[in-house]
């Protein structure tokens, strides 16, 4: 019986080794009696060389598929797995013999199986491998993860579409970052507008609050030039005492003073001024001298003195040439 082609090395004349595909049959006479052996020799050397380079390739290209984090993927034209790397295996959580064979949509829901089925047809009808695409898988355990998968189309060596191969990447702890800084982000503009609604408020409080301020000036205004002052120009021209003349002035003055801003300004910016300091420094400014004021408010000249003094400190007058008088009509 005739051999099978076997590969066999040979040594030739020059010490060279080649290889050599041999089929052997049994030579025989007209009488069926064996007389030797005949076949036909072939060089496959070149090829054996190829196909352990191939081989060879395979392995170091099968290493590194084995050693990435990301999980590779080789399905058929029907989506069953016939080869994955240990990364993929981890990934969807199941055994490798237990996901060999089996089919993607078998680790997804129903969404999410058309939506791949969709990016696998579009990839096998164009031959153009997809960018990175996200979709939901479903673990052994049922638990759910995110993954971003690459597909490209896998072909035989005469170039006819065998399957597909691609990348997939689990992402999930990256998309519970986007969505909790998402959440973050829309609760931090639900803040702004919070404090935007409150800033208006306050303008709204402010306004009306410098309204109702106004209004109360110019109530007090009113209240004093119809209701006060009519009645003192009365008692002024009544009065026969000199001293009493001159406090009903200073009595008018003192209200002119109220009705002013001036007082207002003074004791808003000088809160740390006494009731007394105030009158005080009123009077310096309508350019009473501190023998006046004295006479004015019953008191001694030297206590008019240390009034002045304490208001030329309170006011940050250091220098003893400048005017206290020239300062206080400076204040707006």
């Amino acid at each position: 019986m005739a051999t099978k082609a076997f590969d066999w090395q040979l040594i030739r004349k020059d010490g060279s080794r080649c290889i050599l595909e041999v089929s052997i049959s049994l030579k025989k006479q007209a009488t069926g009696e064996p007389v030797g052996f005949m076949g036909i020799a072939r060089d496959v050397t070149r090829r054996k060389m190829m196909e352990q380079a191939l081989r060879d390739n395979e392995e170091k290209y099968r290493m590194i598929i084995e050693n990435i984090e990301d999980g590779y993927y080789e399905v058929d034209l029907a989506g069953n797995f016939i080869f994955f790397n240990d990364a993929l295996a981890r990934i969807t959580g199941y055994d490798r013999k237990d996901l060999l064979g089996m089919n993607n949509r078998d680790i997804m829901d129903a969404f999410n199986a058309k939506r791949v089925f969709s990016l696998f047809n579009a990839v096998y009808g164009t031959g153009l491998a997809t960018k990175a695409f996200d979709w939901e898988l479903i673990r052994k355990d049922d638990c759910k993860r995110y993954v971003e998968v690459s597909v490209s189309l896998k072909r035989d060596l005469k170039g006819h579409p065998i399957g597909f191969m691609g990348i997939a990447r689990d992402i999930t702890e990256r998309r519970e970052t986007e969505e909790l800084l998402r959440r973050s982000e829309e609760k931090l503009r639900g803040k702004t507008r919070n404090l935007e609604e409150v800033n208006t408020a306050l303008t709204v409080l402010l306004k009306k609050r410098e309204e109702d301020k106004i209004e109360l000036e110019q109530t007090v205004l009113t209240n004093l030039n119809d209701m006060v002052k009519p009645y003192l120009e009365r008692v002024k021209e009544r009065a026969r005492d000199p001293k009493q003349k001159d406090n009903l002035v200073v009595l008018e003055e003192n209200l002119n003073a109220i009705t002013s801003p001036f007082s207002y300004r003074l004791s808003s910016r000088y809160l740390n001024l006494t009731s007394s300091e105030i009158e005080i420094a009123n009077l310096v400014k309508q350019g009473q001298s501190t023998k006046d004021i004295a006479d004015l408010l019953n008191v001694s000249s030297k206590t008019i003195e240390v009034h002045r003094l304490n208001i030329r400190k309170k006011l940050g007058l250091s220098n003893k040439k400048a005017s206290l008088r020239t300062h206080l009509l400076s204040v707006r």
